[in-house]
Order: structure tokens, then C-alpha cells, then sequence
């Protein structure tokens, strides 16, 4: 399974990353890490969890126009 979520594409339910204290900012892979510690707090819980796939994503973002320098 990847652990790694494009930004743009995650979907995490909120509650749930409240309960574990939301992103770390000092995390060099904040979606790797998140993902692995929703794991182990679900893990503990001992409760029914899954993790869905949506095969045909699409997203759309914006960017600068130009970069600032």
C-alpha cells in the first residue's frame, strides 16, 4: 500500500486527525506521517476502519502566474 497522499487528493476525516494532534509541522513527509500515525491510533483503538481508493481522480488547483524572486 502507498503511505504517500498527494495534498490535493487526501481526504481525512477530521475528528480523526484532530485525535491525533493533526499535521506536525516539523514532519519532513506531513501526508507519510499522518497516514502512518492514523494508523496506529486506529490500530490501538482496536476498532473497524478501511482506507478507500478512488481510482479516477480529478482535481483542479491554482498557482502564481509568476514567481516571485
Amino acid at each position: 500500500m502507498l503511505m504517500i497522499i498527494s495534498g490535493a487528493f487526501g481526504v481525512f476525516r477530521t475528528d480523526l486527525v484532530r485525535a491525533i494532534g493533526g499535521y506536525r509541522t516539523a514532519a519532513i513527509g506531513e501526508d507519510f506521517d499522518l497516514v502512518t500515525r492514523l494508523h496506529r491510533h486506529l490500530l490501538e483503538k482496536g476498532g473497524d476502519y478501511r482506507i478507500d481508493f478512488v481510482p479516477d481522480p480529478m482535481c483542479w488547483t491554482e498557482a502564481p502566474s509568476d514567481c516571485a524572486r
